[in-house]
């Protein structure tokens, strides 16, 4: 009877110590568990953080850039307007007139004119147009950049909601106490969807799409407006059409690609029926010229003439000669029309 009580007792004892390992097993792997959900959250939090860190430096560099840009604009403008009183100041001082001391007000002009050669530039234009373009286009780049950190700080508040969540987790899988665990997880939840409910309301991808087209619609523009332009000067099309609002912005561009498509055909017209080597010779001929904005833009350059060198072998029938391919004649005779073009209406005088 003892014996058989001591191995009743024996056995509570190994059944009371194995469900003890097992809760203790239990524990450990929650606690792991835990540990390594903490441990992703933060790797999560620090890349989050690094890439709102980069954002806003980006966005603070557009902000600097685009006051410096509303400085030389206005230092610009202010040189524009000056230009006739500097012209009268000028006859003023041929003619000996010396009633006034100017020595002030040209060491002011001086500095509109660097601030104007500045952003010439920077912004890579010769007209106030093309300023305007080019400060509107930076302007969209902000938007998209800010619309990009706000979405980022909407991601953030996201994950610290999925962090408290997890934290009430670990908790309950630690303590044992699912009540107070339930009630916690509740709240969190309840926070995190109100939130995302308040942030449902902005479509931050739509948002910067829409910058993105708008880039791409101004260098169209900008694109179109120079060759036809070009063309126009070439009495190849008429006149292009006066710059418009964004409103019209589709019927400005397809008029401007029709004119554009027009000068493109009467120009290989004009280039029909010459003799290759007849183009040759005038493109090595020709001495071309670039302005500053093409000579900031252009990254083409102009394929050499290589000539064959002559048999030398005693064959009196005449050298070799190097054929040319349709490529190269029809680049060659693009740069005709543009060194016609440049011998016509030469540099911009500012």
């Amino acid at each position: 009877m003892v014996e058989k009580l001591l191995k009743n007792s024996q056995d509570e004892l190994s059944a009371t110590q194995h469900s003890l390992d097992d809760a203790q097993h239990r524990k450990t792997h929650a606690v792991a568990n835990t540990i390594k959900a903490e441990v992703d959250n933060h790797s999560k939090k620090k890349h989050l953080a690094r890439r709102m860190t980069h954002y806003r430096k980006l966005a603070e560099d557009q902000k600097h850039e685009f006051l410096h840009l509303r400085k030389a604009i206005q230092a610009y403008f202010m040189y524009q307007e000056s230009v006739p009183l500097r012209h009268a100041m000028s006859d003023q001082h041929r003619e000996g007139s010396q009633d006034f001391d100017n020595s002030f007000l040209l060491s002011e002009l001086q500095d509109m004119e660097s601030d104007t050669n500045l952003l010439r530039e920077v912004t890579g234009s010769h007209d106030i147009q093309g300023v305007v373009q080019c400060f509107e286009t930076q302007r969209d780049t902000s938007q998209h950049l800010q619309s990009l950190v706000k979405e980022m700080e909407v991601k953030k508040v996201q994950l610290l909601h999925r962090m408290e969540e997890l934290t009430v987790q670990r908790s309950a899988a630690v303590f044992h106490d699912q009540a107070a665990a339930d009630g916690a997880l509740q709240r969190a939840t309840e926070r995190r969807r109100a939130h995302d409910a308040a942030a449902a309301g902005t479509d931050w991808s739509a948002l910067a799409a829409a910058n993105r087209v708008t880039q791409a619609l101004a260098r169209m523009r900008q694109l179109l407006e120079y060759l036809v332009t070009s063309l126009s000067r070439a009495s190849l099309v008429p006149a292009p059409p006066r710059a418009v609002s964004r409103l019209e912005t589709a019927a400005y561009l397809t008029e401007m690609l029709q004119l554009a498509a027009a000068g493109v055909s009467k120009l290989m017209e004009r280039l029909e029926g010459q003799e290759p080597d007849e183009v040759l010779q005038r493109a090595a001929r020709a001495k071309f010229s670039l302005t500053h904005s093409e000579e900031k833009f252009s990254t083409r350059q102009p394929p050499a003439l290589v000539a064959a060198p002559a048999s030398d072998d005693g064959d009196t029938t005449g050298d070799d000669v190097q054929m040319a391919t349709r490529a190269v004649m029809k680049r060659q005779a693009h740069l005709i029309v543009q060194a016609k073009l440049k011998a016509g209406y030469g540099r911009k005088k500012w």
